[in-house]
């Protein structure tokens, strides 16, 4: 049996000396197979952005297997 979650988030931060601020959206989908394995896709991008960054967009590729339950 294989569960599905679909996520959604709102991140934001504001310098207060400089009054600059960010605001990104990152949905994210999760797939848990056999409760032992885990599979994220997600994806981040900025909606406001007035903060210099190095990188404002981005993407998420993760891969968990969990063996024996021991972690």
């Amino acid at each position: 049996q294989t569960n599905v979650n679909l996520m959604f988030e709102m991140l934001g931060q504001t310098n207060l000396e400089t009054g600059k601020s960010f605001i990104d959206l990152a949905p994210s989908l999760q797939l848990i197979i056999k409760s032992r394995m885990r599979l994220d896709f997600g994806y981040r991008f900025a909606v406001k952005k007035d903060l210099d960054r190095t990188a404002s967009n981005g993407a998420l590729l993760r891969f968990e297997y969990n063996i024996f339950n021991a972690f």
